[in-house]
């Protein structure tokens, strides 16, 4: 398998996504070896599933890992008038993820960013 000297860190957004989160992270995490540094964020907001406990469930076992979570989003209209429509949503969840990365993780080499759905359930480093 090849190395890579470098420092990445993979972020994205999800919601209601308790079903499936947890093996995409696995699918993500699988990653890590190949590089020097890694580090996986996700910002995650209103979930009604179990969405959020897996985040926190994942984080306990993964140092690697952490994510960020919001309530009552739709709440935020009222201070962020251009915030109300989806693709919207996610670029709020998208800002907060740079903001965090700034400010954690600054000193990276590149930035990940993905699709936390299905489009990431085959991935796997080339072996």
């Amino acid at each position: 398998m090849e190395y890579y000297d470098y420092s990445v860190v993979v972020c994205g957004c999800t919601k209601n996504s308790s079903q499936y989160i947890e093996n995409h992270l696995n699918v993500l995490m699988s990653l890590k070896s190949i590089f020097r540094c890694y580090r996986i964020v996700v910002y995650e907001n209103d979930s009604n599933d179990d969405t959020v406990n897996k985040l926190e469930q994942f984080k306990k076992h993964n140092e690697e890992f952490n994510y960020i979570s919001e309530n009552n989003v739709h709440n935020f209209a009222n201070i962020i008038p251009w915030l109300q429509t989806r693709p919207q949503y996610i670029a709020h969840g998208r800002n907060m993820l740079l903001k965090y990365i700034h400010t954690h993780h600054n000193d990276i080499d590149y930035l990940i960013c993905v699709d936390l759905d299905d489009v990431i359930s085959q991935l796997k480093p080339k072996q």
